[in-house]
């Protein structure tokens, strides 16, 4: 796995429209009665259908020099 961007704190615009986009981003309620459903959380993706990519052993050679 490679580290391909940071998302900081105060880039509160591009997290929400990332949450958003995964269909994740909950907005707080200040009055939320007992009686609003939960969400179910995500399906578990089967094992065996997540490619691993191969590593790029050159782009550390090219970074650590």
């Amino acid at each position: 796995m490679k580290i391909i961007s940071f998302i900081e704190r105060d880039q509160e615009t591009v997290i929400e429209k990332i949450l958003r986009h995964c269909s994740l981003w909950m907005v707080a309620e200040r009055s939320r009665s007992k009686e609003t459903p939960q969400r179910a959380p995500p399906e578990p993706v089967p094992s065996d259908t997540v490619e691993e990519p191969a590593l790029d052993y050159e782009f550390f050679d090219r970074v650590c020099i």
